[in-house]
């Protein structure tokens, strides 16, 4: 039989083992990410910019602008950036009925019943075409080919910039900086649909070239036809079109072609809607 003092001794030990063991575990614990934390902000402020990048250049595509060691960094970076955030999504908490949800197993769950599959058919299509990128072969390049043209699905992350623009109205706090910040984001959109028009009129242009006349091929007063031109030239011509549809404006490009006519019909019909409401949220 133990001294009374040794058996208090030992109790006091064994409270004090099962005391650390549990600070241990609790320290070992991994915790999910708090939506409106400093890394999760920084992190959305992030793939805010990454689809501005990917707003302007998808579409700058169709003009067929040199590939350079700056764009692929860029595009192996929005791969990775994007494969993490699949990641990130999974050990970031959500609000449910304004509640905190903090389950690993909830937040997989709503995960994977909003953004996972629009993220995995992004995701796929783009780690499959920057890996076949330095591969050889006719097969290969059909598929490369392919894989590029699928690069339009990234523009479905869009969806997802309703959720990053609330988060920067939440952060406001000053009626002149939201007005300021309304203002920029009506500019913003116009830009980004006249850019999105620019770019289905050329390529438009340049597709109907090799059946008939074009915009693109027709040679004015002895001068080089705008697809002969350079990039910049190309494209500021095409933004000049488009920006000349949603104002009074003019300028010598006209459609060439019943194709090229219709689709001026349908944005001038467009410009019409979207220049009334924007008048009506100012």
């Amino acid at each position: 039989v133990y001294p009374a003092s040794s058996r208090a001794m030992k109790q006091e030990r064994s409270t004090l083992f099962r005391f650390s063991s549990r600070v241990i575990r609790q320290s070992l614990k991994l915790r999910p990410l708090h939506p409106n934390g400093r890394l999760r902000l920084t992190w959305d402020v992030t793939s805010l910019m990454f689809l501005s990048y990917d707003v302007f250049y998808i579409p700058f595509t169709a003009l067929d602008p040199p590939q350079s060691q700056v764009t692929d960094v860029i595009d192996w970076s929005i791969l990775i950036f994007w494969s993490l955030d699949m990641i990130l999504s999974n050990v970031t908490a959500f609000y449910h009925r304004g509640e905190l949800v903090t389950s690993f197993s909830a937040i997989s769950w709503q995960y994977l019943r909003t953004w996972f599959l629009l993220d995995l058919l992004v995701i796929v299509p783009d780690w499959f075409g920057q890996i076949s990128a330095e591969s050889k072969g006719d097969s290969v390049r059909v598929v490369r080919s392919l894989l590029r043209s699928l690069r339009c699905l990234r523009l479905l992350r869009l969806l997802k910039l309703q959720k990053l623009l609330a988060m920067v109205y939440d952060l406001i706090d000053s009626e002149m900086t939201f007005i300021a910040f309304t203002c920029a984001r009506l500019v913003f959109g116009i830009f980004v649909l006249t850019h999105f028009i620019a770019c289905a009129w050329y390529y438009l242009g340049t597709s109907m070239a090799d059946s008939g006349p074009s915009w693109t091929s027709n040679e004015r007063g002895g001068e080089a036809a705008v697809q002969d031109r350079d990039l910049l030239y190309r494209y500021s011509t095409s933004l000049h079109w488009s920006l000349t549809q949603f104002t009074p404006a003019s300028m010598e490009i006209t459609a060439r072609n019943t194709a090229e006519r219709a689709f001026s019909i349908m944005v001038l019909f467009f410009s019409l809607l979207v220049f009334s409401s924007v008048i009506g949220q100012v």
